[in-house]
């Protein structure tokens, strides 16, 4: 194989959303050096990122990931001003939506350890528009195993 005379300090493989906001990242900081991002499909015709763009998750049981779901949209929302290059700025159809999943109580049973322990009752969207009340209904004798501090919650998505 005969080396290229190509050149650069940093390769970051794939172009998508995260790959981009790396490569952004990075020349921001005027610092790195050059940058050579490598993407099969350079038309971005049929990359997941664009054919995806307003469905991003901020709702998480961490503030960690919380606080990253709420940068990316931020982030997304900016993008036609932030790349913009001599006028030309990008659209990468950025609508933003949002997820909701709405079950009856019959459907939407709470399960501990495999074992069906309660059942949610009907969800409540708040006056902010971004927090659904639901309230959970534990069954006895499990109403001791499930506490406010139980894992469970945190891995269920809830805030006790």
């Amino acid at each position: 194989m005969t080396p290229s005379p190509f050149s650069t300090d940093i390769v970051i493989v794939g172009g998508g959303v995260i790959g981009s906001a790396i490569a952004y990242f990075l020349a921001s900081t005027g610092t790195a050096g050059s940058i050579t991002v490598v993407e099969r499909d350079p038309t971005y015709a049929r990359a997941s990122t664009p054919l995806s763009a307003g469905g991003i998750r901020q709702q998480f049981s961490t503030p960690e990931n919380i606080a990253i779901g709420q940068f990316g949209a931020g982030f997304l929302k900016q993008v036609p001003y932030l790349l913009e290059v001599e006028g030309e700025r990008p659209d990468i159809h950025f609508v933003e939506g949002g997820y909701l999943f709405l079950a009856s109580p019959a459907g939407a049973p709470i399960l501990h350890q495999g074992i069906e322990v309660g059942v949610l009752g009907s969800p409540e969207l708040q006056e902010d528009g971004l927090t659904v009340l639901v309230d959970a209904f534990i069954n006895a004798p499990y109403d001791k195993l499930i506490t406010t501090n139980t894992r469970f919650w945190d891995t269920a998505g809830f805030s006790v």
